[in-house]
């Protein structure tokens, strides 16, 4: 009787760790994938407030403060960080987004 009360406990104890891995494995998957949906729609914002800034003054600016300045992006500031390299006035900027 013992041996039977053991071995349901030690089967349900092993179904709720498993049922627990999954749901973890889950949770990390979709955090993931928000995580890239972000980084995706910062890169489509940074590309459209270029070609605006571009389009008005008919250069880049020299900064991303000052591409900020004109066109404010909201972005998780805790999360990304944004790398922002002229190459000349009327060369598109080389932007890297990188996660902290």
């Amino acid at each position: 009787m013992k041996k039977f009360r053991y071995t349901a406990l030690s089967a349900s104890l092993a179904g709720f760790l498993l049922a627990m891995a999954l749901i973890l494995g889950a949770a990390r998957s979709l955090e993931a994938d928000a995580l890239r949906r972000q980084r995706e729609a910062l890169e489509e914002a940074l590309g459209k407030s270029l070609l605006l800034c571009y389009s008005l003054e008919g250069r880049y600016p020299a900064t991303l403060e000052e591409l900020l300045e004109k066109c404010p992006l909201a972005y998780d500031r805790e999360r990304f960080v944004i790398d922002y390299r002229l190459q000349g006035g009327n060369l598109l900027p080389d932007i890297t987004i990188l996660e902290k």
